[in-house]
């Protein structure tokens, strides 16, 4: 697969591909000594120096490993659709994974590379240690930076008759939704707060696949038409861009 400047994620596919096939690369550079020749020296003598071929492997792992569940989150987050109902969930799952340090790769490549148990916890502990700031920078941009971007999103939540139910939300949830310019009014938020208790019991055991959100609303919008027309609005807002990818 080939790198892409159009597209962030390119970069963290073309170095899963490395790793999965980094036996391959020595040979190919042997074969074809021609292409990039400054770059294939550089290549060729941290490939021909064991320690830097293991630094190498161990950086490739753990970038491999801690990129996953943002280019999952980009994937899921792309293109058109009822993306705001979603975000949350997207991005929550994104952060807990961000914040429980699951490494297998690096795990994995640390057991292979080590000759002993003290070797196998150094290589690890340098390549969690060297990625460690970059998970740090996107938590504290998740937890405090961006919290009421955050919040917002998850209150988008509440226009969802998939999820309302599972979150079971009290009139003074629906407060969070002010985080919207078009939803900060006092009149809308009291007119939804007045309407959940019949939201709720319209959305009880509600059955719909995703992506249906709208449809469900239409065939709803005489018993709730300020979570209706609230929910349309929502529906406009998109929680990522072209421009971002």
């Amino acid at each position: 697969k080939s790198d892409s400047p159009t597209k962030w994620w390119s970069r963290w596919e073309v170095m899963e591909q490395l790793l999965t096939h980094f036996g391959g690369v020595l040979p190919f550079l042997e074969e074809n000594q021609d292409i990039a020749p400054r770059l294939s020296d550089h290549l060729w003598a941290i490939l021909t120096d064991e320690e830097d071929k293991k630094r190498l492997i161990m950086e490739l792992a753990a970038v491999v490993d801690a990129g996953q569940p943002f280019v999952k989150a980009t994937y899921s987050l792309e293109g058109d659709g009822l993306l705001i109902f979603h975000a949350y969930s997207t991005l929550q799952a994104l952060a807990t994974a961000a914040a429980q340090r699951h490494y297998p790769n690096v795990t994995a490549q640390a057991t292979a590379l080590g000759a002993t148990p003290e070797e196998v916890a150094a290589l690890r502990a340098m390549s969690v240690n060297g990625i460690q700031p970059g998970i740090n920078h996107f938590l504290h941009k998740f937890n405090v930076q961006f919290y009421n971007t955050v919040r917002a999103f998850r209150s988008a939540h509440l226009a969802c008759a998939i999820t309302v139910e599972g979150l079971n939300p009290t009139p003074h949830q629906v407060t969070d939704l002010r985080l919207f310019p078009f939803l900060d009014d006092d009149g809308i938020i009291a007119s939804l707060q007045n309407e959940l208790p019949a939201y709720l019991a319209e959305a009880d055991g509600v059955q719909i696949e995703c992506g249906n959100e709208l449809q469900w609303w239409m065939a709803h919008r005489q018993q709730l038409p300020h979570w209706s027309a609230a929910a349309k609005r929502l529906s406009l807002v998109q929680p990522s861009s072209a421009a971002a990818e």
